[in-house]
């Protein structure tokens, strides 16, 4: 299994929200790296904080997928 440094590791993160929709890309920047809350991005957008709450859910489990598929990729013709 690969180890990955934390450099790396946020480098996997950013190339795969290359990915994902500009929305969801949008809104997983603007709650996990700005740290905006619910309430302010429901406020922002016209929606609930459990609108917005469920839009991040979909978005991170996407990116989960996207990851995984990516680094399985990267570890393809390696040998253990």
């Amino acid at each position: 299994m690969m180890e990955f440094r934390a450099s790396e590791q946020l480098q996997a993160v950013l190339n795969a929200m290359t990915g994902l929709s500009d929305r969801n890309c949008e809104f997983l920047t603007l709650r996990y790296i700005e740290q905006q809350s619910y309430d302010t991005l429901a406020e922002e957008y016209g929606k609930t904080s459990h609108q917005i709450r469920a839009l991040c859910h979909k978005a991170l489990a996407q990116l989960r997928v996207l990851l995984t598929k990516n680094c399985q990729e990267s570890t393809r013709g390696e040998t253990p």
